[in-house]
């Protein structure tokens, strides 16, 4: 069994109450919700699940890194897709003085949880290409 690592932004008291349901169906051990860093093994991996839930569990011998990082690169296209669409969007010529405030203010809004929604993706990337860099030096 392993432990489950949920870092959010907000939910916390729900997660916190459903962590005996996550722990039971993810056949963990444990479930922290936003632990210290410092609390964080080396070999963790994450999911995105949104701009404001990502879950780590640790990976150790459970994980095909090469695999996950193919996994993370297109969900990487996929969400950077949009965010591009979104940024040319609002370059426009004409936008400031021509969208409605609100509208300014909604694609803003989704603007910032694309990017750290790819920000999280990248990074995780970055940790699956660690890990399996350790992971070939282990077996050398």
């Amino acid at each position: 069994l392993t432990h489950f690592y949920i870092k959010m932004t907000s939910g916390e008291e729900i997660a916190r109450a459903q962590s005996d349901d996550i722990s039971t169906l993810g056949r963990g051990s444990e479930v922290l919700v936003n632990p210290d860093p410092e609390s964080i093994p080396q070999s963790v991996g994450a999911q995105v699940v949104s701009d404001a839930i990502t879950v780590l569990i640790d990976l150790k011998g459970i994980v095909d890194y090469k695999q996950e990082i193919e996994r993370l690169t297109k969900s990487l296209k996929k969400t950077s897709a949009p965010l591009q669409t979104l940024e040319r969007k609002m370059a426009a010529e004409g936008y400031e003085d021509n969208v409605p405030d609100d509208l300014k203010r909604q694609n803003a809004e989704k603007l910032a949880a694309y990017k750290k929604e790819v920000s999280e993706i990248e990074e995780t990337i970055a940790n699956f290409e660690r890990l399996l860099s350790l992971e070939e030096k282990d077996q050398s």
